[in-house]
This record gives C-alpha cells, sequence and structure tokens, in this order.
C-alpha cells in the first residue's frame, strides 16, 4: 500500500514538474477579466491539462519568448485594446499568440473562432460574448466551455511545434 501511494505521489510530481506553462496577459483588473482567466483555471483543472497558466497582468511583464500567449481583449463593445494591436503588430513571434476576445453585444451569446490564416492581424483569434451567469447547464456555460475547448485545442497545436 504504501508503494502504490509512493507511485501515486511521484507521477503527481513529475506531471506538475513537466506542465508547460501557458501565458496569459490581461489588461487591467476587470470583472471579465477575472472570470475569464478564474473559468480557464478551473476548465483546465476539471479536464486535467498537462498545463500551468501563469496570469500576468500588462504586456510589459512580457518575457518576449513564450511558446504560447494567450492575450485576453476585454471590455468592449467590439474592436481591439489599441496597446494590444501595437504589441502584436510589433511581435515578432506571432505563431506564438492566441488572442481571446470578449465583447459585449447585449443578450447575444457566441463564440468565432479565426485562425491567424484569416486573421487581420495575423494570429489565432476567439471571440465570445462576455457575459457570466452562474449555473452549470445554460447557454452562457455552454458557450463559455466552447471558447474553452477552442482555447485549449490551439494551445495543444502551439505546444506541438
Amino acid at each position: 500500500m504504501k508503494k502504490i501511494f509512493m507511485l501515486c505521489v511521484l507521477a503527481l510530481v513529475s506531471a506538475t514538474a513537466f506542465a508547460q506553462d501557458i501565458t496569459v496577459v490581461y489588461q487591467g483588473r476587470s470583472k471579465v477579466n477575472s472570470k475569464a482567466t478564474s473559468f480557464i483555471k478551473s476548465e483546465a483543472k476539471s479536464n486535467k491539462l498537462p498545463y500551468k497558466f501563469i496570469f500576468k497582468s500588462g504586456l510589459d511583464s512580457i518575457n518576449g519568448d513564450e511558446k504560447v500567449l494567450v492575450l485576453l481583449n476585454t471590455g468592449r463593445e467590439e474592436g481591439m485594446d489599441p496597446e494590444i494591436v501595437k504589441f502584436i503588430s510589433s511581435s515578432k513571434n506571432k505563431e506564438s499568440i492566441i488572442l481571446l476576445s470578449f465583447y459585449s453585444v447585449g443578450k447575444e451569446t457566441f463564440v468565432e473562432v479565426v485562425p491567424a490564416t484569416d486573421s487581420s492581424i495575423g494570429v489565432d483569434e476567439i471571440s465570445a460574448a462576455s457575459q457570466w451567469k452562474a449555473g452549470k447547464s445554460n447557454p452562457v456555460r455552454h458557450m463559455h466551455e466552447q471558447w474553452a475547448e477552442e482555447l485549449f485545442a490551439m494551445i495543444k497545436i502551439k505546444e506541438a511545434r
């Protein structure tokens, strides 16, 4: 019994030690940013993903050598944060970037995915409504599960490179 316990502990420690770091950058401490980062953490944990998410506030906190970089664009009805546009435009490593945008568009729930090849800014993009509701089974929850699934799929592809 003791050996089995030790093997389980060793497996858990090695899985944690080899977890891939994924940097998620948000601009400011808004409610949407808080909800989105919390949702990413909980979905990654419930899906037992081998990633260690590192959340950073502000684009100036980025090292520039991230294999995968998720940028949160939040708090807008449409369009992008000018600082994010500037950062992406000057980036020499666009293939590492995933832009995750949350837009307030009334009561709509939607998820839109645009691969880098079709993106006007040259990065993979995921857009969703910024609505948040409590409860495990509702259209808003389903929408968030959908964008999280797309995000994790993109991360997996970028990690394989």
